[in-house]
């Protein structure tokens, strides 16, 4: 089964429902495990013989597989390998210790596509932590990397203070009533009508955690750290002419205002997907498939 057809049922914002989730997260349409990758597993869907690669970087405590629904839209639209890794300490890498800073979880994405016997063009696309990490792997892979597009994104000179403040504040009130892990952060990842629409996301979601391997522990704290180090200015000269910021205008979790600040340092587009929340692998999962294909196929 491959979220096609079947699995395609959204609801009136694009977000995929409950069960076009459960569809696009059962192990027979998860893309398959790639064997080969080291030191990070990862899951990879299309051949090496793909006119274009491209590498799917998620964020803090986001399993590598939750890139499904737009790997496979991304797939299906222009023919791509999508890579999907996991960052180190989580899932599929959890025995792999988490480095301090954004540059070694890139090193450690690099040695991975090398594993893998990618050595041609990559577009490297990353959300929120994951949009760090690309901006250096890109840096790191030089003229190998065709495009760069950063989600959901900051860095230290977009403003220091990267979280919204009322996010923490209601995330904290959320822990105090026993609300605590998923089910206190994720009405500050996607949309209220997302969560309406999904009422057994919490439970998907942490069914596709316990399949992939879960969470080392410490590893969110070393990944948060490794985070607040981020500066993206002195990348700027290595990167890729080809970029984009991509940002949800409902973000709440981290100010639209990063992202905007970013495109203006990038001088690049910047696309902002009306209403959408910071955790766009689910909540846009169709429109932001839509602007990175229209990306993968520039020539």
């Amino acid at each position: 089964m491959v979220p096609g057809e079947g699995c395609r049922s959204t609801t009136r914002n694009g977000a995929w429902s409950s069960e076009a989730l459960a569809c696009a997260w059962s192990e027979a349409a998860l893309p398959p495990r790639a064997t080969a990758a080291r030191p990070l597993g990862a899951r990879v869907l299309g051949q090496p013989s793909a006119p274009h690669t491209v590498v799917l970087i998620g964020g803090i405590a986001q399993i590598a597989a939750s890139w499904t629904a737009v790997a496979h839209m991304l797939h299906e639209a222009t023919g791509a390998r999508v890579v999907l890794p996991d960052n180190p300490g989580i899932a599929q890498s959890r025995n792999v210790p988490v480095p301090r800073d954004c540059s070694g979880h890139a090193r450690l994405h690099a040695e991975t596509l090398a594993s893998l016997g990618i050595d041609g063009p990559v577009h490297v696309v990353g959300l929120s932590l994951g949009s760090m990490i690309a901006a250096e792997l890109a840096a790191q892979l030089g003229s190998r990397a065709r495009s760069l597009t950063l989600c959901a994104g900051s860095s230290r000179e977009s403003g220091w203070f990267r979280l919204a403040p009322a996010a923490l504040l209601r995330m904290t009130c959320r822990a105090l009533v026993g609300k605590s892990g998923l089910q206190g952060r994720l009405p500050e990842l996607v949309q209220p009508s997302v969560l309406r629409a999904m009422p057994d996301l919490v439970t998907l979601m942490h069914t596709l955690r316990r399949q992939e391997g879960g969470f080392a522990r410490g590893a969110l704290v070393r990944q948060l750290l490794a985070a607040s180090r981020f500066r993206l200015v002195p990348l700027i000269p290595k990167l890729p002419a080809l970029r984009m910021v991509v940002v949800g205008t409902g973000d709440l979790l981290v100010s639209p205002v990063h992202s905007r600040r970013m495109a203006a340092m990038l001088a690049c587009p910047l696309h902002e997907l009306e209403g959408h929340g910071h955790y766009l692998a689910l909540d846009g999962a169709e429109k932001l498939a839509a602007v990175l294909q229209r990306l993968v196929q520039v020539e």
